[in-house]
């Protein structure tokens, strides 16, 4: 048997080089593909990284834009202010213009000589258009009456022309 445990011996050498062999594959694969991993892993947080940054630029630019339209509503909404107040002005004006021509029966003056103005334009203009009316009308009628001559005239060439044709064709009969 001593040489069966010689041959044994010097078998685990070969198959203890053999799993070292592996081992070591195996250790390489492993430490290849944590390796991998980690630059996958740098990559991704490079990604996330990227991905934040962007995520603050659109807030930025969603703020600015907010910011933008909250001014413009406010630019608005002062505007609208100022015609409210501009309008409450005139209309306690015309109230009191009211109240005082209902108190002492007095014209305005001013309201009176603007709506006599409003008057005589309303007059110019009427005369003006009755004017030009005329003179379409005249127009109108001028060119009904040519017209009518003309059909008349047409009709009696037509009918000269048809009555040359008859005798015409009359006399080669």
């Amino acid at each position: 048997m001593g040489t069966e445990e010689a041959a044994q011996g010097e078998l685990e050498p070969a198959a203890e080089a053999t799993e070292a062999g592996s081992v070591t594959q195996q250790d390489q694969a492993l430490q290849d593909e944590m390796e991998r991993l980690l630059e996958e892993n740098e990559d991704l947080k490079c990604e996330i990284e990227e991905m934040r940054t962007e995520m603050d630029e659109m807030r930025d630019t969603f703020y600015e834009e907010d910011t933008c339209q909250l001014q413009e509503m406010r630019r608005e909404l002062e505007r609208a202010n100022k015609n409210c107040r501009i309008l409450q002005y005139r209309l306690r004006k015309a109230e009191r213009k009211r109240l005082r021509y209902a108190q002492t029966g007095e014209i305005d003056e001013e309201l009176l000589r603007s709506l006599e103005q409003d008057l005589k334009v309303a007059k110019d203009v009427s005369v003006r258009l009755h004017h030009e009316l005329e003179k379409v009308e005249e127009k109108r009628l001028s060119l009904m009456t040519s017209v009518v001559k003309e059909k008349e005239l047409g009709a009696l060439g037509v009918e000269r022309w048809v009555g040359q044709a008859q005798g015409e064709a009359w006399g080669r009969i």
